[in-house]
């Protein structure tokens, strides 16, 4: 038995098992004793047969006078008197009494159930304590009925192995319940303990009192306080998290990795109890268990390797990226590389639409549109609160739909030109597609994204759906790079010093309807301007918006080239 373990504090319980005194505070003690040291049983067996020898002796003692106790009519002076003639008996009568017929006459001992044979009070005893020892299993080990414990909450293009399965959303999980086979898609479950768990497919598990045992795929767990002792199990390891988010692959030859991303986790390499090593892992570290060899190494972190959020009515797969990308989320993604190149928003409508551009080539961006006076939200972009024309001639403009208005959009007018989009290209009847350009850098592609808002036009996103799709995920700031192409100097017609078509814009970044970011006069001259702008947790809308400048509309290609939100996890 480990030495950590001091028989002064363990006897005490054994002692109160045996004795049925023992309270369900030291019961429970005892079952977590048992649950960390197996080897205990064997302890207190041991220590059951020393207690039914002690009880045998003092059986032995006092078996006679409890046999023949007294009841009710009893003459304590009758007896006190024969026993006292006995004693002073004449010895040869004592002699006498010592006959073959002795043994007969002591028969009158055992008309009384009094004396029990040894063998059958240890049996007797040693059945008790195991009977006890039992008992304190049934209470406090897992039942094998099935019961409720979690719930699926939410599912992404699901498919399970079993074609009869239809698990929806809300529906209610069992323990003990068929293994769980997931062919497709990832699954989100909440246990009723707060604790959860996201599960990517290809994965077989099921749901457990204590946690989940999981036969093989990759689960990111997120375990609050209340849900704290939480347990991954697999043919050959155990994960108990200490309050954590955690990531577990498990491979089908048992072999499995922790990546551990907030807290800790004790992991027990081996099978069942008969762990080969056990370690305490912290944040941001990771380790990888070989079955085959019975190693454990350590293993760099994969921060990105776990899906850790999911949102089904966003299209939405977070797996710990640093950022969100606005312009995949104009193109209809979800921020992280789903969005359609070249698709976007109709500002003088809110419609999205799928693509600008069929003829990859010869086409060209819609002309000269018309719009003002009205907010247009965005129904089908759960990200996207609305857009809007700025032109602040006739008073405020409304730039959300909680009612944030502006004032102040400078030289913002009712016209504008080719409506908001995920890319960076310009296309007229002067001009074929190009990709735009900002400080020698070519936007608007899959590596470098870009949202196009040409002037007059401006674009509020839902800063609070954002952060609801990502739990445990904290939006830091939002940062881009913002100008007006530079292919423009390409053109030979152009020139920036003409005045009236010099292609200068106006640029705001506003926060909840505050300005946080302001420039003017931003021309093709001035290459990309960065722009940084934090965000508080209680902000609710970041809004971007172009204007013309003391200008016309006429070539302002403008971009706002890698929109993104930066995101930390919340380590509150």
């Amino acid at each position: 038995m480990p030495q950590s373990l001091n028989n002064r504090d363990i006897y005490p319980l054994f002692l109160k098992l045996l004795e049925n005194c023992i309270t369900d505070q030291e019961l429970q003690q005892l079952n977590d004793l048992f649950s960390a040291h197996p080897e205990l049983v064997k302890r207190y067996c041991e220590f059951g047969m020393n207690y039914a020898a002690v009880q045998m002796k003092l059986n032995d003692e006092v078996n006679v006078n409890e046999a023949e106790a007294p009841g009710d009519g009893f003459d304590t002076q009758l007896w006190a008197e024969l026993v006292r003639h006995e004693k002073t008996a004449p010895h040869i009568e004592i002699q006498q009494t010592k006959s073959k017929l002795e043994p007969i006459q002591k028969v009158a001992y055992e008309k009384v159930p009094a004396r029990i044979n040894k063998l059958s009070l240890i049996t007797a005893i040693c059945s008790a304590a195991a009977l006890v020892f039992f008992v304190l299993l049934v209470r406090l080990a897992p039942q094998h009925h099935s019961v409720e414990m979690a719930t699926l909450i939410d599912q992404i293009d699901v498919k399970w192995a079993d074609s009869s399965m239809n698990i929806k959303n809300g529906d209610r999980l069992w323990t003990n319940h068929i293994p769980l086979c997931l062919e497709k898609g990832i699954v989100k479950i909440k246990y009723d303990d707060g604790v959860e768990v996201l599960v990517e497919s290809p994965a077989q598990f099921t749901i457990e009192r204590s946690g989940m045992y999981f036969e093989y795929g990759k689960l990111f767990s997120h375990v609050p306080q209340s849900g704290l002792g939480f347990r991954v199990e697999t043919p050959k390891a155990r994960f108990i998290d200490q309050g954590t988010d955690f990531g577990v692959q498990a491979d089908i030859n048992g072999s499995a990795e922790l990546h551990v991303f907030k807290g800790k986790v004790q992991l027990f390499a081996g099978s069942g109890t008969n762990a080969k090593s056990s370690q305490m892992l912290a944040e941001n570290k990771a380790v990888r268990y070989d079955a085959d060899t019975g190693i454990t190494e350590t293993v760099p972190i994969r921060t990105e390797a776990f899906v850790r959020s999911i949102d089904s009515s966003a299209n939405l797969i977070w797996r710990g990226q640093p950022w969100i990308n606005l312009a995949d989320i104009v193109g209809g993604g979800n921020g992280f590389g789903t969005g359609k190149l070249d698709s976007g928003i109709e500002t003088n409508t809110g419609r999205w639409f799928e693509s600008h551009a069929p003829d990859l080539v010869q086409s060209k961006i819609p002309g000269i549109l018309t719009g003002g006076g009205v907010y247009n939200q965005v129904p089908g972009l759960a990200f996207i609160d609305g857009v809007f024309v700025p032109d602040s001639r006739q008073g405020p403009v409304q730039i959300t739909s909680a009612g944030h208005t502006f004032d102040g959009f400078v030289n913002g007018r009712e016209v504008f030109w080719g409506n908001i989009f995920n890319g960076a290209w310009h296309a007229s009847d002067q001009t074929l597609k190009h990709q735009l350009q900002l400080n020698g850098q070519t936007y608007g592609t899959p590596q470098n994204p870009a949202i196009s808002i040409h002037s007059n036009q401006g674009i509020t996103f839902d800063l609070q759906a954002i952060r609801q799709s990502i739990p445990g995920g904290k939006i830091l700031r939002f940062t881009s790079l913002f100008g007006v192409s530079e292919t423009l100097a390409q053109i030979p017609s152009f020139d920036p010093h003409a005045g009236l078509n010099s292609g200068k814009v106006n640029c705001w970044v506003l926060i909840d309807g505050k300005e946080k970011f302001y420039r003017n006069l931003v021309s093709c001259l001035h290459g990309g301007i960065e722009i940084e702008v934090d965000i508080n947790d209680e902000d609710r809308f970041v809004t971007l918006v172009v204007t013309e400048s003391d200008d016309r509309r006429a070539y302002d290609w403008a971009l706002f080239a890698r929109p993104y939100l930066l995101i930390e996890m919340n380590t509150n």
